[in-house]
């Protein structure tokens, strides 16, 4: 396991620490704060081949953790920025890693609810409220994870609430989380088996007992705290979640909150927000090429300038 981790950024070196995933969604270990997705992050951009190779070492860790002592599995860098004065802490780098175990989370609440509601077995329903009130919701009223503006209704609605919504998809990230939720629901029902009246309760609940411990103390990952709003907006730009590089809009809206003067970041976000609504199913990144290449032509020249200026 890799126990310390440095990047290198224009104002130096981060030092790390490790962190379980645990450490930062059980309410136990964070009973005072949240981890809160800052505005000017991007949404939940993870495809079902980010998630399928997201759960393929979850399912290794929780296999090989049987045989090998249980070392944990190390899962990258996240990037942290503590507000103590607001009981939070921005999340600026690892977000679709976090979200995705979030996800996870809840889906082995719905199973082990579900393997109640179809073999009577009550122990489903208290391995189900478990999980919500440790690693989901935080006692204090809140969530462990409070997602960007974007994805924040929508995920709470189909993630988080217990039993979750049939909320609409309306934009291409909520499309993504609700792929994400799909593909793990698919995920752990092949291990548990076919949810039914017929099925070894005992054993599928066991199964989904070593999942939720695998995801809370068997993946760990490089915590890099930031002092400041300007390191943050600096460090989100260098650093990528699991080689998912920043496309041109993600590197616009860092750009403008970054030289942005703080009374109007929230005006930014408000305004890039209804924007991406009003795409609906439409990829922004295209609609953006097209207006850049119909006033200024060579799209080349944005990029380059973007990365330079945020670099």
């Amino acid at each position: 396991m890799m126990d310390f981790f440095e990047v290198k950024t224009m104002s130096g070196a981060f030092a790390s620490s490790p962190a379980r995933v645990g450490d930062l969604l059980t309410t136990t270990s964070l009973p005072s704060e949240r981890i809160v997705i800052p505005t000017f992050q991007r949404g939940y951009m993870w495809k079902k081949k980010h998630v399928e190779a997201f759960w393929q070492d979850v399912d290794k860790q929780r296999i090989q953790s049987r045989t090998k002592g249980g070392d944990p599995h190390f899962f990258g860098p996240i990037v942290t920025l503590s507000k103590p004065a607001e009981e939070m802490i921005w999340l600026l780098d690892g977000q679709q890693r976090v979200a995705t175990a979030t996800i996870l989370l809840s889906v082995l609440r719905d199973v082990a609810r579900e393997i109640t509601k179809q073999t009577g077995m009550q122990a489903g329903g208290d391995v189900a409220a478990k999980l919500q009130l440790q690693c989901i919701y935080d006692e204090d009223g809140g969530y462990a994870l409070e997602m960007g503006e974007t994805d924040l209704l929508y995920f709470r609605n189909t993630i988080q609430l217990d039993p979750p919504l049939n909320t609409k998809a309306t934009n291409l990230t909520h499309r993504n989380i609700k792929t994400a939720r799909a593909t793990l629901w698919e995920k752990v029902v092949s291990i548990t088996g076919s949810i039914q009246p017929q099925m070894d309760a005992i054993l599928a609940l066991e199964t989904v007992k070593e999942i939720k411990k695998t995801v809370i103390t068997g993946l760990v990952m490089a915590r890099i705290p930031v002092n400041s709003q300007e390191a943050a907006f600096k460090i989100f730009t260098t650093l990528n979640d699991r080689g998912l590089r920043l496309s041109p809009p993600d590197l616009l809206l860092s750009y403008l909150m970054e030289t942005a003067q703080e009374a109007d970041r929230k005006d930014i976000r408000a305004t890039w927000t209804e924007m991406i609504q009003k795409m609906g199913a439409h990829d922004i990144h295209d609609f953006l090429r097209a207006m850049w290449v119909s006033r200024y032509g060579d799209l080349k020249k944005m990029i380059s300038l973007l990365r330079s200026r945020t670099t």
